[in-house]
């Protein structure tokens, strides 16, 4: 807890976020993500997506933090979208997704990668994201 008031600073922070969720994403927060923002980025998707400990893991070690909260993309969503779907289509793009387990060989087909996409369906959400999103029209 020392660690964590040390990297979060806010006691308001400190008190909150951790309370939230259980001892071993905590840990694992602190053993992974590097700054503040980064601890609290991925604290609040774990309470908004309902993240297991294995989907943090997961998040932490492809970097979504980076890809998705931090990434530099390269969208016209500002432009032909209006707000606030604009924002929220910005906010679920990653840049880049990752797809490791998707066999790269000379010569694959599309059908192919769709049949390894689909046999490894839940790799496939979880780099494509479960958020659930609610937009208030007008």
């Amino acid at each position: 807890m020392r660690k964590f008031a040390e990297i979060v600073g806010d006691e308001a922070k400190v008190q909150t976020l951790p309370a939230l969720l259980s001892w071993s994403h905590n840990t694992r927060l602190l053993d992974k993500a590097k700054t503040q923002e980064e601890i609290e980025w991925y604290a609040k998707q774990t309470i908004e997506n309902s993240w297991s400990l294995s989907v943090l893991e997961y998040h932490l070690e492809t970097r979504a933090y980076q890809r998705q909260a931090i990434a530099v993309k390269t969208t016209n969503y500002d432009r032909s979208l209006p707000s606030p779907f604009s924002e929220l289509a910005e906010e679920t793009l990653k840049s880049p997704y990752v797809f490791d387990f998707v066999e790269r060989r000379k010569g694959i087909v599309e059908r192919e990668i769709e049949g390894e996409l689909v046999a490894n369906i839940a790799k496939t959400i979880m780099e494509l994201g479960t958020r659930r999103h609610r937009c208030r029209l007008g």
